[in-house]
This record gives C-alpha cells, sequence and structure tokens, in this order.
C-alpha cells in the first residue's frame, strides 16, 4: 500500500509493502538512489511514515529482517533507532547508532548500512538551512563549515526533544499556513546544528575546495574503466596530494581513491542489476576492476551480498516480467 496527501512541497506518505524491489523503488524516487538487500528469510514488512515540507522531512521507518542498504542522501539526515542498533560504513570509517546515539549522514556520502529487525525514527534538514544555522552558531566565513557523517549521543533531554520535533513537523505538514511549517523547519535546523556543535566535527569546506572534489568526481565516472592514480586526481583537481584528500573526505565522506572503487562498485551494480553484462566478470571488467576476487570482497561488503546473487535475482526478475 502506498497512501501519499499532500500536494506540492509538502507531502506526507504512508508506505508499506512486503516487496523489497517495492521499498527500493519508493525510497529512491523521494529520498535518493539506493539498494538494498536481505541477509534472512520472512516477510520483509516494511513501513516508512514520512512527512516532507520544502526545508525538512521527518518520520519513522520500519522493517522486520535483517537487512544491508547502499545509499547516499540528498539532505542532512539523523536516524536514531528505537531498540535495535545498526552499523554504517562510510568510506572506511565505522560509525554505530543504538537508542542512545544516533548517526548523522552528510549529504553526498555514500555509506553501507547493517540494521537488525526494529524501528527508528528520522529527521532530515535541507542543507543550505542547516549550514545557515550552523553560521548562526559559529561565525566565521558563510558556508565554510562543512557538516560530517559522524555519531551524535543523545541524553533522555535530547531523545526527547528528537521525539516532539518529528511530531511537530508531522502535525504541520498536514496544510497549515506556510510561517507554521516554516518555524518548525528552523526549528529542527538549529537543533541539529547544535548537535553537530557539540559533537565538534566540522570540517572546512572553501568554494575551491568543493569545486576541485565535485571537479574529480566527474572525472571518475568518465574514466573509471581506466586505471587511475591519485596522482591523475591531483592533477584534475588542480592541487596537491593532502589538499585533495581534505577536500573529498569533507565533500564525499572518502579519500579519492576510496571514492574510486565507490563509483566503480556503483557502476557494476547498474550493469548487473540491469542485466547489461551475462557475467559477473564483465561488469567487473567494465567498471574498471582488474581483481575478480577483490571486486566481489568489496561489492559484498557495499551492498550486502554477492555479484552473481544481484545478477541471479535480476535473471529472475526479468524472467516474471516476460512471463505476466
Amino acid at each position: 500500500m502506498n497512501v501519499c496527501a499532500g500536494s506540492g512541497a509538502i507531502r506526507q506518505y504512508d508506505f508499506r509493502t512486503d516487496d523489497l524491489d517495492e521499498a527500493t523503488g519508493f525510497l529512491s524516487r523521494h529520498f535518493g538512489p539506493n539498494a538494498r538487500s536481505v541477509s534472512e528469510a520472512g516477510p520483509l514488512r516494511f513501513r516508512l511514515s514520512a512527512s516532507i515540507t520544502p526545508g525538512a522531512a521527518s518520520g519513522y521507518s520500519a522493517i522486520a529482517v535483517r537487512s544491508t542498504l547502499r545509499a547516499a542522501t540528498r539532505w542532512v539526515t539523523v536516524h536514531l533507532p528505537a531498540w535495535h542498533e545498526g552499523e554504517y560504513r562510510v568510506g572506511r570509517r565505522l560509525l554505530r547508532s543504538r537508542p542512545d546515539v544516533a548517526v548523522l549522514l552528510a549529504p553526498g556520502h555514500e555509506y553501507t548500512r547493517c540494521t537488525h529487525p526494529g524501528q527508528e525514527s528520522a529527521i532530515q534538514v535541507e542543507p543550505a538551512l542547516l549550514q545557515e544555522m550552523l553560521d548562526d552558531c559559529l561565525g566565521g566565513r558563510p558556508g565554510s563549515n562543512a557538516v560530517q557523517s559522524i555519531e551524535i549521543p543523545l541524553g533522555p533531554g535530547h531523545r526527547a526533544a528528537f521525539a516532539e520535533l518529528v511530531a511537530a513537523h508531522g502535525a504541520v505538514a498536514t496544510g497549515s499556513h506556510p510561517a507554521d511549517y516554516a518555524a518548525v523547519e528552523q526549528r529542527l535546523a538549529r537543533w541539529v546544528a547544535a548537535r553537530v556543535v557539540e559533537a565538534s566535527k566540522l570540517a572546512t569546506l572553501s568554494p575551491s575546495s568543493r569545486q576541485a572534489a565535485e571537479r574529480v568526481e566527474e572525472w571518475i565516472r568518465a574514466h573509471r574503466q581506466q586505471p587511475i592514480e591519485l596522482e591523475q586526481l591531483c592533477a584534475v583537481a588542480g592541487v596537491v596530494g593532502r589538499t585533495l584528500q581534505e577536500a573529498c573526505k569533507a565533500r564525499w565522506g572518502q579519500s579519492p581513491l576510496e571514492l574510486v572503487a565507490s563509483r566503480r562498485l556503483e557502476h557494476a551494480r547498474l550493469l548487473l542489476s540491469t542485466l547489461a553484462v551475462s557475467t559477473v566478470t564483465a561488469a567487473a571488467v567494465q567498471s574498471g576492476f582488474t581483481h575478480l576476487g577483490r571486486f566481489s570482497i568489496l561489492y559484498r561488503r557495499s551492498y550486502g551480498e554477492s555479484p552473481s546473487e544481484t545478477l541471479a535475482r535480476a535473471r529472475e526478475i526479468n524472467r516474471a516480467r516476460c512471463a505476466a
């Protein structure tokens, strides 16, 4: 069942499904590209209840089986589980969530997330709105404070505030005057900004550094089949190695060479899931991997399943469509 209420920039969803592909498709359309696999049998029982206004989103999701999610958010996102724990890999960093520790994910930071059955609440804030709140808190040059993906310990008061903000945002998304939801969006953004400042996990990202990191990412996508060395990426960016490392870590949450592997894996996943290739080896080679064993290890770590499992599921889906 997929229920959407509201129109324009204000929307509310109460989405439920037992179909993995349907859940993945819904999340991709409304919250950004993602890939999910499950690691145990049983009904999915996926549910997402969300309220979305122009500058923020909030709500909760639930799933009944262990799963692995590969995604990158468009907005600053904070996840807080109700009772289970979760593991997030951002590059080589490991972040853990639990009922008293939220995980904040920065926009554009691709992550792999392993979760147990359970429910969690979430808050999302439009990046420019959060940046405005951070600038108010910290001063300095506007826009120079780059949010990083981090763990955020929460005391009882903070957890209560989190729940109250989610409820308040859901209430104003039912059709109140724009001034009402704008005020709640600012409250959400201030709360997230305060937690980020408390955690002291900010990086400086100048406009030129951001441009260098984004130029390198675009170049990687266009040349992922070729051998790529750090020196090449520095030349593309027009900066020295240390500067590029810091810029990519701030913008993408990964080092330049981790970003290369990530974009290659993303391409291989696309080839396999769309049956654009007939073998795992072809997907690896066309994505720039020269060592099949290493490719398989990285792929499973990122997507929670082997490349051959992705290919087999794509073939099964294709057969079912042809038979329908």
